[in-house]
């Protein structure tokens, strides 16, 4: 008999009115391959149906409204979890499987009492990061009939056709072969009419990051194994994107796009061949500026890198590869194509082993840079890495780690600040990024489409 799946990305950023522009991937991709095998599958994208406030571009904003988050997280009577209802009442699904994050886990959690409340005889799964790093999180929770880990592509198909009956269902990432994975079904998504045009260029050539970096989740999530789709494949996708959703610009959100050189070349003169403007994220190792220059050439005007640290002493510790020499050769390589091209330069604080000498010298040295922006997170320790495993004990001394997240700066497992005033330098930091990204000396000239 035919199942209907119904994915849910469950709300965070709409309680804080934010307008992140990208739809759900992973529901898209897991549609797809449901819908491959004859079953009904929708995606609830909850982050997009709601009011957006232009304000909370400036992330300051974003940090005075973590309370929003909280309240309506916890508030069934919601105007978002109404709407949630209504659309499991609309749809009616037999089977609702919620993707995980660690700091969406009371979002997680809510969206699952809903579906219970609303028929009890829904089969809940619960599936992404989280669930495959913490499964035990929701083991014995009556809210939960199965857990996957791991990449599900494979998996739920598996595990819906043979009757949900497993309550664990486990792929490891490495086994997992992108080039067999059908292309994402964004007609699958719920009330398209809350996107922009822009949102449906958001897409992926590959996934997972050869590296290490002790902080990241990519290795948790991909085994430390670099998946490509094929150019067939690729080309595939921009030409449905061109002809049926209409963007001129996409958004890789490949972890890192530029990892072998000829791959990323031809990807760039398919998307060349259709006009598209396109942007993408790269280590500072890998930059030339002849390779630039080729990028730009075939439509480029975003490049974004992960810098974290403004110390050499700090980027060994989080095992990024990279020096701070590397990343001003960089800087000052993407200066010069500012006419056509935004750098942008991302920051993050607040590490167990920081201090405020650490946070002082990030400030700076960010600040240094030209040419293009740059962006401050707060560490949010995620289960499975590196750091999360080597300050474990710290971690579970803290009842509410799961409400952390990048822009809620509770960093109260600093050994060397105080809580306060680590939050008081990472609001200074906050305001100066801004102020630097509104200036002439931040902001590239160039302003695409």
């Amino acid at each position: 008999m035919k199942k209907t799946v119904l994915f849910v990305d469950p709300p965070f950023h709409a309680f804080f009115e934010y307008d992140r522009w990208w739809f759900s991937l992973s529901g898209a991709q897991l549609a797809a391959c449901l819908k491959a095998r004859g079953m009904g599958a929708y995606v609830y994208d909850a982050d997009r149906y709601f009011p957006k406030d232009p304000k909370t571009k400036l992330r300051e904003e974003m940090v005075r409204r973590q309370d929003w988050y909280q309240r309506g997280v916890e508030d069934g009577n919601h105007h978002i979890w109404q709407h949630f209802r209504k659309t499991l009442s609309d749809i009616k699904p037999e089977i609702v499987a919620v993707t995980t994050w660690t700091s969406k886990m009371k979002s997680t959690l809510m969206a699952l009492s809903i579906v219970k409340e609303v028929d009890p005889n829904i089969v809940t799964v619960v599936g992404g990061y989280h669930a495959s790093t913490m499964p035990q999180d929701f083991a014995g929770n009556g809210l939960v009939d199965a857990i996957l880990l791991g990449p599900a592509e494979t998996s739920l198909v598996e595990w819906v056709e043979a009757g949900c009956k497993e309550k664990y269902i486990e792929t490891s990432p490495r086994d997992l072969d992108l080039t067999k994975v059908p292309q994402m079904d964004r007609g699958a998504i719920l009330f398209p009419e809350h996107f922009s045009i822009s949102d449906w260029g958001a897409m992926q050539t590959s996934r997972g990051c050869p590296f290490n970096c002790s902080f990241c989740s990519n290795k948790v999530l991909n085994g430390q194994k670099y998946l490509t789709r094929t150019p067939e494949q690729v080309r595939a996708e921009v030409e449905e994107i061109v002809t049926k959703w209409g963007p001129r610009q996409l958004r890789l959100l490949d972890p890192y796009f530029v990892v072998d050189i000829q791959r990323t070349l031809r990807i760039a003169e398919i998307f060349h061949s259709y006009g598209l403007t396109w942007g993408c994220d790269a280590r500072v190792d890998c930059i030339t500026e002849e390779l630039v220059a080729e990028l730009v050439e075939h439509g480029c005007t975003h490049i974004a890198f992960g810098i974290e640290t403004g110390t050499n002493a700090g980027l060994k510790r989080l095992n990024k590869q990279i020096t701070l020499d590397q990343v001003r050769q960089t800087s000052d390589i993407m200066a010069k194509f500012q006419d056509r091209l935004v750098a942008k330069y991302h920051f993050v604080v607040g590490f167990p082993d920081d201090t405020l000498e650490d946070l002082e010298a990030t400030h700076r040295f960010a600040l240094s840079l030209h040419g293009g922006m740059v962006s401050l997170n707060s560490f949010v320790p995620l289960p499975g890495t590196d750091v999360f495993n080597a300050w474990k004990s710290t971690f579970a001394a803290i009842p509410d780690i799961y409400d952390y997240n990048q822009l809620n700066p509770k960093a109260n497992f600093i050994k060397a600040i105080p809580q306060e005033r680590y939050r008081t330098k990472f609001m200074d930091m906050l305001k100066d990024f801004d102020d630097y990204n509104s200036s002439a000396n931040g902001v590239a000239t160039f302003h695409p489409e």
